[in-house]
Order: structure tokens, then C-alpha cells, then sequence
């Protein structure tokens, strides 16, 4: 509904009503502006609104159902039935999932109900009560205390940090010295925070690689182009049959990161996010009050279907004076509704074709502070799934 607001009604900047007895919102659909905003007014004109998307991150490699599955993979003593022809259907002996994943995906099903009820607190304060969720809650918070205790644990064996849980606790340790208190390391917020992370960014990568994977199986030929450009840039590991070391892998394959990119612009992983303003501001040449809840479409008009005729002297005074090359502010010229990695590539001084992300607009991992700061990680699990397998 969000996204197809601003197109059904030939605007850039649109109202709309979100449910009973609360203000209304503004969506703005256009990529330009939508940067602008998550760039340059940032803090000033706008902050973070009531909900916050969070990006990938984790509690340590030993917490997940991945190394869990992978070491009974390993320790299986079971007779292999796996055919080496690449056509055949590989089918891996998969164990039940934990307790925790089942309690995160419970907890992950009530939030993405409760964005369609019109009214979600009355929604979360009901379901809370079904025993199921009432356990599902108690798993996660069980969990968590005991990564953060194990957290407190290391700090205090001087251990370098290697999770974001790590780096949040050591950052609150050292506050409190700073402050001359004791160490608030069982803070409501750091549960919140931690159960955010572990949903978003699981949820984002996973969606992501899933998409990644339908476009394979529907496009055979992007298989072909990707497989042909991994083995030029790979070659020497390819003359020898093996898997390219850690130092070849840091060599970038145009097509594969091309085809990439294209997925994520054209099946964004987080469509919309949502800032408020901070102050009585002009938006598009429109008055927006203060404390006014702005959706920014993340895909859409500019970004995946033809741009919404917009009046150049509406737009702020930011919008103006970093504006991109013509070509950067839309994908008019280049079908923006068609799937097409080639729009990511170009040719460098000396005719080798070159992955080029500031050919046109995108918005998938968003921008400025609101940012996915994970989005390297991101890309390079990405990169190695589909590397690993010669896709």
C-alpha cells in the first residue's frame, strides 16, 4: 500500500492515514529527496522516527543454529548418498531447530503481524498473553543474559571483542567508569537492542540471498554470465581445480557484484523506513509540522519504476547544491522496472568492464547515518555464497 501510494496518486509527496485517533504521516517517494533527507537534514530538520530498522550483526559464531548444523554435518557418521552431478538435488541430513531460532522466529511472526493491525500495541498486549509467546520471550531474554554474562566474562579477562554484544557491553562498562557507577549490563534497552539486531539483520540477509537464489533459478543465463566471470577472475584457481585462497578472493568479479546489486535495487530489503521531523519544516514546498512521521520509500518511483514529476524549485536548498549528475537521479533512461545488471557496469580507460555503483541511484542498504553499517558484511557473505558454489 505504502509503496504504491505516491504512483496511484501522481505525486512525489503524499498523506497518509495510518490508523484511528493518530496524526497523519507524509510519504515521499523519490530517491532524490528521500537522500536528501537521510544525507544532508539528518539532525537538523529530521530524527530518527518511533520504530528503527536495525542491520546485520550477531552474538559470536558459537551462538548460531549455522555452526550447530555444520559440526553435525561434520561429526555425522552416516554413509554419504551425495551425487557429484551439479543437476542432482543435494539433500543433507538437517537437525530440529533450537530452541532459541524457534523462539526468534516466533518473536519475529507476532512483529511482522502486528505492522498490518491498526492498532499493534493493543495486538502485542493480547498475543503476549498466549503461553507460546509467553515461553518464546523467556527463551530469548534466558539467552541473551547468558551471552552478556559471558560478555562480562571476557571483559574482564581482558579478551578482545569480537561480536557487536562484546563491543556493546565494553562500551557500557567503560561509560560507567567514566561516570563512577557500576555497570548497568542488564539494561532492558541492551535486550531490546540485541533482540533488534538479531532479527533485522538475520532476517535482511536471509531475504536477500533468497531472492539472489530465485533469480538464478529463473534466469539460467545469469548463471552462464556469472560462472564466466568468476572464472576470469579466478583463473589461475580454475586452471587448478581448487578453491582461490584468501589473498585471490580479495579480487572483485564484476558480473557477480553487477548481478548483485541489481537484487538488491530491485528486491530492496527494507522497502520503507521512517523518520520524524524535528522542527516545523518545508518538505517539496509543503509545510510539515514538527513531530510528523515521514516514510521514505526505499524502491519505487526513481529507484524501480519511471520517477514522479517533481518542480525543482520545491525541492531544499541541500537537495540542490549536492544534486548528482542528471543520470544519478533516476533510472528513466534505462528502464527502471527491467532486471539488469549491465546498468551497474562500465567500461574503464583501458576496455576492461568494471562493477561501477554510482551508475545510477540506489537506495537499498538506505544512506547517511540511517545507513546499514553492516552492509560490507552483508556483501561479503553474499559474495562467498554464491562464490563458494561457483553459483
Amino acid at each position: 500500500m505504502v509503496l504504491r501510494t505516491g504512483r496511484r496518486r501522481n505525486s512525489a509527496i503524499t498523506q497518509v492515514f495510518l490508523r484511528p485517533f493518530t496524526k497523519l504521516a507524509v510519504l515521499v517517494s523519490d530517491f532524490r529527496e528521500a537522500n536528501d533527507i537521510l544525507s544532508h537534514r539528518d539532525g537538523i530538520d529530521f530524527k530518527r522516527g518511533k520504530k528503527v530498522d536495525a542491520f546485520p550483526t550477531g552474538l559470536g559464531p558459537e551462538c548460531g543454529d549455522i555452526k550447530r548444523q555444520f559440526d553435525h554435518l561434520v561429526t555425522s557418521e552416516g554413509p554419504s548418498d551425495l551425487s557429484l552431478d551439479m543437476d542432482e538435488i543435494v539433500k543433507l541430513d538437517i537437525l530440529p531447530k533450537s530452541p532459541k531460532l524457534r523462539a526468534l522466529e516466533m518473536s519475529e511472526g507476532a512483529l511482522s503481524k502486528s505492522s498490518y493491525m491498526p492498532s499493534p500495541r493493543p495486538f502485542h498486549a493480547v498475543n503476549d498473553l498466549r503461553p507460546s509467546v509467553s515461553a518464546a520471550k523467556r527463551t530469548i531474554k534466558s539467552f541473551v543474559d547468558s551471552q552478556v554474562a559471558a560478555a562480562v566474562e571476557k571483559l574482564h579477562k581482558n579478551v578482545e571483542p569480537e561480536s557487536a554484544l562484546d563491543y556493546i557491553i565494553h562500551r557500557e562498562t567503560k561509560s560507567a567508569e567514566k561516570s563512577g557507577r557500576a555497570p548497568a549490563v542488564h539494561d532492558p534497552r541492551i535486550l531490546d537492542i540485541t533482540q533488534c539486531y538479531m532479527t533485522a539483520g538475520h532476517d535482511t540477509s536471509t531475504c536477500s540471498m533468497l531472492w539472489i537464489m530465485r533469480r538464478l533459478m529463473a534466469d539460467p543465463e545469469q548463471q552462464v554470465r556469472i560462472r564466466q566471470s568468476l572464472r576470469v577472475t579466478y583463473r589461475e584457481a580454475y586452471n587448478e581445480q581448487r578453491v582461490p585462497n584468501a589473498q585471490e578472493f580479495g579480487k572483485h568479479s564484476a558480473y557477480l557484484e553487477a548481478f548483485v546489486e541489481e537484487v538488491l535495487r530491485y528486491n530492496c530489503p527494507v522497502p520503507t523506513i521512517l523518520v520524524m521531523t524535528k522542527r516545523d519544516t518545508i518538505l517539496l514546498g509543503h509545510h510539515i509540522p514538527a513531530d510528523t512521521q515521514v516514510f521514505l520509500n526505499l524502491t519505487g518511483p526513481s529507484l524501480t519504476t519511471p520517477s514522479l514529476t517533481i518542480q525543482e524549485q520545491s525541492r531544499n536548498h541541500t537537495a540542490r547544491m549536492y544534486r548528482h549528475k542528471a543520470a544519478h537521479d533516476n533510472w528513466d533512461d534505462f528502464d527502471p522496472a527491467a532486471f539488469r545488471p549491465e546498468r551497474w557496469l562500465r567500461q574503464d580507460e583501458q576496455g576492461t568492464m568494471i562493477f561501477s555503483p554510482s551508475s545510477g541511484p540506489s537506495l537499498s542498504l538506505s544512506a547517511g547515518n540511517r545507513g546499514c553499517w553492516g552492509q560490507k558484511l552483508g556483501y561479503l557473505e553474499i559474495r562467498i555464497l554464491s562464490f563458494m558454489g561457483d553459483v
